[in-house]
């Protein structure tokens, strides 16, 4: 590390001489030991796309220096639309491995990069005959991953792709993340492939696999299962099972974003499981944890709880502190209002300071006409509850429009 840290005080008179294989070998030492230069990245990034260097780049070469950039979120404008060109016009990927592909796909989609010709290049690769079959998992999965940020996914890519991921030896040679990553993509456009759904549903229901996910792996994939509305039971009740069963030092390793999608899965799948939604409850209320969570996943997290009816004053006063105290309503939109102020409805959990805010929030014209008839049917019923101080005999019925 200390020779790289030489290299990069030195850079621009070191990398004069440099060829396009210099650049990428470079570049990835650097992004695989994990030093960050943005000076010296510059200085490669300002090297490659020299005339000379650019043209003699091969797919492999150009693959790891975008890899490495992207690993580095080191985001180069002139460097990606540069090599984004240079692949299309050379027609490299045409060529490139599944590796290659993978990565160039990979390091567009890390760096929010959308360039159209290049997109079209990669699903052309995509679909050449057995091409996919030559994907091994965290090539497939990266792909999935990547094109699904990067708007190029189409569910006949995603049929193609499940097939593959099928094929023996199926699943066992998948880890957690490679799973996670193309459940998300699933998600993310919403199709359904049952056959790969039960198959990850009965390999994460099996014995030990858990043990091998991450927080963001868990909660993305089973937010994937909720976002294309399939219940796999058994894999659900292995996971809250598993989640209470590690006590709440498991749950520790949950950020914000990853609780909220994981209450609002089993809450979209109707999957009733107190213990684990108390261990939930005990996270978020831990200290200064609340207020990680942006708006949207305050939301999400409120509606859940709100939907499955679990009792949770505790959680929803902090909740109510949490917004007037910090001031945080007016960065509710007005359908994260809805479901905020619906969820204390629901749960009939009253607060008079919360209702003089929130409606003081409802005098805002401009903020008024943001809503739709959902976001003020839900508003309307939350406050109506919101504003009694005893909660009604019989209780209104209430079906959360997802």
């Amino acid at each position: 590390a200390a020779a790289l840290e030489a290299l990069a005080e030195q850079a621009h008179t070191v990398l004069r001489g440099f060829n396009a294989q210099d650049v990428a070998s470079t570049a990835w030492a650097y992004a695989t030991l994990g030093v960050r230069s943005t000076a010296l990245m510059q200085a490669l990034a300002g090297q490659a796309v020299r005339p000379a260097v650019l043209s003699s780049f091969k797919v492999q070469e150009l693959a790891m220096v975008l890899w490495a950039f992207a690993s580095l979120e080191e985001a180069d404008g002139m460097l990606m639309s540069a090599a984004a060109e240079r692949l299309v016009e050379g027609r490299l990927l045409s060529r490139g491995r599944p590796q290659d592909v993978a990565n160039v796909a990979w390091a567009y989609a890390r760096l929010g990069v959308v360039h159209p010709p290049l997109l079209q290049d990669l699903i052309t690769r995509l679909e050449q005959e057995a091409f996919l079959e030559q994907c091994g998992p965290q090539d497939l999965s990266n792909i999935a991953w990547a094109l699904s940020k990067l708007g190029g996914l189409s569910e006949e890519l995603l049929d193609l792709m499940a097939t593959r991921a099928l094929q023996d030896p199926g699943l066992v040679e998948f880890n957690a993340q490679e799973i996670s990553n193309l459940m998300w993509a699933f998600g993310t456009l919403g199709v359904r492939h049952i056959p790969l759904l039960s198959a990850i549903g009965d390999h994460m229901s099996s014995p030990g696999v858990l043990d091998t996910f991450g927080s963001q792996a868990m909660a993305n994939t089973v937010w994937a299962f909720a976002k294309v509305g399939v219940r796999h039971e058994p894999m659900m009740a292995a996971l809250a099972e598993y989640l209470v069963a590690h006590g709440d030092v498991k749950l520790e390793s949950f950020i914000a974003q990853e609780v909220s999608n994981l209450a609002w899965a089993f809450a979209r799948l109707k999957f009733h499981h107190d213990p684990l939604l108390l261990a939930i409850e005990r996270r978020v209320l831990q200290p200064k944890f609340l207020s990680s969570f942006k708006p949207e996943e305050l939301a999400n997290l409120c509606r859940a709880f709100g939907n499955l009816r679990v009792e949770a004053g505790e959680l929803m006063r902090a909740v109510a502190q949490h917004l007037l105290v910090d001031d945080l309503l007016v960065l509710l939109n007005a359908h994260e209002l809805g479901l905020v102020v619906r969820a204390f409805g629901a749960l009939q959990v009253h607060d008079a300071e919360l209702v003089e805010a929130v409606h003081s929030r409802l005098n805002d014209a401009e903020f008024k006409g943001t809503f739709t008839e959902a976001d003020w049917a839900n508003v309307e019923y939350g406050l109506q509850w919101l504003a009694q101080e005893e909660a009604r005999d019989e209780e209104e019925s209430w079906e959360p429009a997802w």
